[in-house]
């Protein structure tokens, strides 16, 4: 069977001139550069909230992991037993 050869597909893209308001951004605006200065306290705020928001999500971690751990034992003894 012959090989098939993948095609190019030509994009269609319409290039649209931006309005001069938003060329002419200062750097400092941008979310990069907002990003690049972050303090030690934004950081901290950061960090916290992230744990508060997600404190469900290491529970649930925390019980597949205990879960796994007791099934793979299981499957360890009846190897054992049955083998």
């Amino acid at each position: 069977m012959a090989k098939k050869k993948a095609r190019k597909q030509k994009s269609k893209a319409i290039s649209v001139p931006l309005p001069e308001k938003v060329k002419a951004q200062p750097a400092a605006t941008s979310r990069a550069a907002a990003a690049g200065k972050a303090t030690p306290e934004s950081v901290a705020a950061a960090q916290s909230s992230f744990a508060d928001e997600y404190r469900y999500v290491f529970h649930d971690l925390k019980r597949i992991g205990i879960l796994a751990a007791a099934m793979f034992a299981l499957l360890i003894v009846l190897a054992l037993v049955i083998g």
